[in-house]
């Protein structure tokens, strides 16, 4: 895997749980309470598209990186949401 896929995948996950955490704050600062099983739907998507993005990249030819990192960096960046949320640092 090359340095500017996984620059890429890294920029594209870490931009998820920022904004997620900024989707929460605004949220939060006009007064909605955040839906219950938020986490859990976000989990069920993060692991819905970490087995994507795996199929994806074992049977896509190379035409489809740019494609195949997005997939990635989504299905990092809402894991790691994911987590965070978890720990409770989001």
């Amino acid at each position: 895997m090359s340095v500017t896929r996984l620059l890429r995948i890294g920029a594209i996950g870490a931009s998820v749980p920022t904004l997620f955490a900024m989707s929460q704050e605004v949220a939060r600062m006009r007064g909605q309470e955040p839906a219950p099983g938020l986490v859990a739907a976000l989990a069920v998507v993060a692991g819905l598209l970490l087995v994507r993005a795996y199929v994806s990249e074992r049977t896509r030819g190379a035409e489809f990186v740019l494609y195949n990192d997005l997939q990635w960096g989504l299905a990092v960046g809402a894991a790691s949401a994911v987590a965070l949320r978890f720990l409770g640092w989001v």
